[in-house]
């Protein structure tokens, strides 16, 4: 994603400090603490000037279901599958979506994390 990617922007919960974040380098993730449920924004934007930033909206669980509960699981997984599609990009873009060359930083581990902390992946 770096090879598109120029920053993300995270609103969280107004009562975190700071609710607005951005990251300008991979991972693109934030880590807090908390308990509860609300809606996250997240707001995409590109390398490309000309391409518009796409915004996003995820809902965070910081607790665990009765189910989970019930089974005595220790971490929350609410996980979902989002996939943006650009339709007529840019040149630019264009080369920077289909570049075939490896852009990845290292092996990517995917971990859950207690109920407490606050993981955006992306």
């Amino acid at each position: 994603m770096s090879a598109y990617v120029k920053k993300i922007q995270f609103k969280l919960h107004e009562s975190y400090g700071n609710p607005l974040r951005v990251v300008t380098k991979p991972p693109y993730e934030i880590t807090e603490t908390g308990w509860g449920e609300f809606e996250i924004i997240i707001k995409i934007f590109f390398i490309d000037p000309n391409e518009r930033p796409v915004t996003l909206y995820h809902l965070l669980k910081l607790f665990q279901s009765d189910t989970n509960a019930m089974l005595g699981k220790k971490t929350v997984v609410s996980e979902f599958y989002d996939e943006m599609i650009f339709q007529d990009p840019t040149a630019m873009m264009q080369q920077l979506l289909t570049t075939s060359r490896q852009l990845t930083l290292g092996a990517y581990k995917h971990e859950t994390e207690s109920p407490s902390c606050l993981q955006g992946f992306f």
